[in-house]
């Protein structure tokens, strides 16, 4: 009897090669000093929907959207015009108008809600502080809550929290007054020490304080 020879047959590896790239998709930012874009934000979205951010100077800027608004995540906002919402940086010129959560507000225009953080410089405009520290600059916005350690107090109502530094001008105060020089205004608050120049107690008896009264 014979046989027929048979050979077995190897079967192919299907397995890519250990050199073999596999290319990634990135997304490749060119917009000036934008480091980082979050939520499914593109540039085409940025030139459409934000052209003012477009002309503004920013540094190591980290941006994204929600409800259809420009958030700040990180960075430097070095000069421009900033709408939208605000988690932490620092804003150092410019006008910024919308919600701001935290970080260091050092110069420019404020206008919207402060939640917290530090404001260094600049005029608050319009809206209301309801956090933080006010160290420099003039406020003239519509209520203040907070601790304010230097600067100029000139119109708007402060509601509640220390003023230890600066001088309040205008106004209605509610707070507590530690330090400083209370121009004009008018007095509803607590007194614990300071300078009196004019003003109107609404009690009727701001003689009842320690004032001390400039020669």
């Amino acid at each position: 009897m014979k046989f027929k020879k048979f050979y077995l047959r190897e079967e192919e590896d299907t397995a890519p090669a250990a050199n073999v790239i596999t290319p990634t998709s990135f997304l490749r930012v060119t917009i000036p000093g934008v480091k980082e874009m979050r939520d499914e934000l593109t540039e085409e979205i940025v030139r459409q929907k934000f052209p003012s951010f477009i002309n503004s100077r920013v540094k190591d800027a980290v941006i994204g959207i929600r409800e259809d608004k420009l958030v700040w995540y990180a960075g430097t906002f070095e000069d421009g015009k900033f709408d939208g919402v605000w988690e932490t940086g620092s804003f150092k010129d410019g006008t910024f108008n919308g919600l701001w959560k935290n970080g260091d507000f050092v110069g420019g225009t404020f206008k919207g809600s402060f939640l917290s953080g530090s404001f260094k410089g600049g005029t608050f405009l319009d809206g209301n502080f309801r956090a933080g520290t006010f160290t420099d600059g003039v406020f003239k916005g519509d209520s203040f809550s907070g601790d304010f350690k230097g600067g100029i107090f000139e119109r708007g109502i402060f509601e509640s929290g220390t003023f230890s530094g600066g001088s309040f001008s205008g106004g209605v105060f509610k707070g507590k007054f530690k330090n400083g020089t209370f121009l004009n205004g008018i007095f509803d608050g607590k007194w614990e020490g300071g300078i009196w120049k004019t003003g109107k107690d609404t009690e009727g008896s701001v003689l009842k304080y320690p004032l001390i009264k400039p020669e």
